[in-house]
């Protein structure tokens, strides 16, 4: 029998806490075109080391809720996914980098609370269906 731990997974990346340090916490989940569908349980934000979530050219549909509890977050990208409502991913507030090419929003507008995450520097659309950009002042 092997010494099977979720870290071993394809797609996965864990780091110690320390060298001598048997606990190993996931801080990145990078799997883009694994022709995966459905709705990805918002659980996956429940992984507080989190720094990289990478479901791009998936056919899934994606809530923000607890998407604050990792704060080390940095890279979302969910790039051709079928997402279609950003809403609440102002909780992200580690965010730099966000991708969200290739999705069709269906009018909707970008979300002010997108606009509050401070750090963001990186702010991909193109190729997205009908978004709207409504800046309020």
């Amino acid at each position: 029998m092997t010494n099977q731990t979720i870290c071993n997974l394809y797609g996965i990346t864990c780091d110690s806490l320390s060298r001598s340090s048997q606990f190993e916490l996931i801080t990145r989940v990078e799997l883009g075109s694994n022709s995966l569908s459905g709705t990805v349980p918002s659980k996956i934000f429940q992984l507080l080391s989190l720094e990289v979530l990478d479901l791009s050219k998936n056919k899934i549909d994606l809530r923000f809720d607890d998407i604050g509890q990792p704060i080390r977050l940095d890279k979302l990208n969910l790039n051709a996914t079928e997402i279609t409502s950003l809403e609440g991913i102002g909780q992200a507030r580690s965010l730099s980098r966000l991708n969200l090419q290739n999705n069709d929003f269906q009018g909707s507008t970008i979300p002010n609370e997108l606009y509050n995450i401070f750090g963001l520097e990186t702010v991909l659309f193109s190729g997205s269906k009908y978004i709207v950009l409504k800046v309020t002042f």
